[in-house]
């Protein structure tokens, strides 16, 4: 069974006892992986009918390029 849980609904719920994702795991990205939880768009979690996770997409935002012109302004 796949679901989709955004970043924010990931974090509001995070703390109770039967979320998907666990306050444990939302704090390796900034402590272990050094990524800012705002890059991250959400998650898509793959589960086995004993709800064990069978694999887990980390959904990020993409980066929006800057062009610098003469003088160094952004474009």
């Amino acid at each position: 069974m796949k679901q989709y849980i955004t970043t924010e609904e990931a974090i509001k719920h995070c703390d109770e006892q039967d979320t998907l994702i666990p306050s444990a795991f939302l704090s390796t990205f900034p402590n272990n992986f050094g990524i800012n939880l705002c890059a991250v768009k959400g998650f898509e979690i793959d589960m086995t009918e004993d709800n064990q996770y069978k694999s887990l997409r980390i959904d990020f935002l993409p980066v929006e390029e800057k062009t610098f012109a003469k003088d160094n302004e952004i474009c």
